[in-house]
């Protein structure tokens, strides 16, 4: 799975993503066409995930938009192409 991240530190990906498994609500809740989606930082980096959680059935699912440089808002122009499309 790392391998499609270069450039992104492996440590703070799997624990940012731990902590989205344990604590869905971990992340900062977004707005305008991103409303529904949160985002979190990821350690020791400028990089953030943008995700939303899915109720499927009786489990809620965590769906990853985008793991992106925050500057120049690409985590969050990423995300919202990924919604629209």
């Amino acid at each position: 799975m790392h391998d499609d991240l270069p450039g992104l530190p492996p440590a703070s990906v799997k624990a940012a993503l731990r902590k989205l498994r344990d604590n869905p609500d971990a992340g900062k809740k977004l707005g305008g066409a991103l409303k529904g989606c949160q985002s979190i930082r990821l350690e020791g980096s400028e990089n953030r995930i943008v995700y939303r959680q899915l109720d499927i059935g009786d489990r809620t699912v965590v769906e990853v938009l985008a793991i992106e440089k925050r500057r120049a808002s690409k985590a969050y122009a990423q995300a919202e192409k990924r919604i629209i499309s």
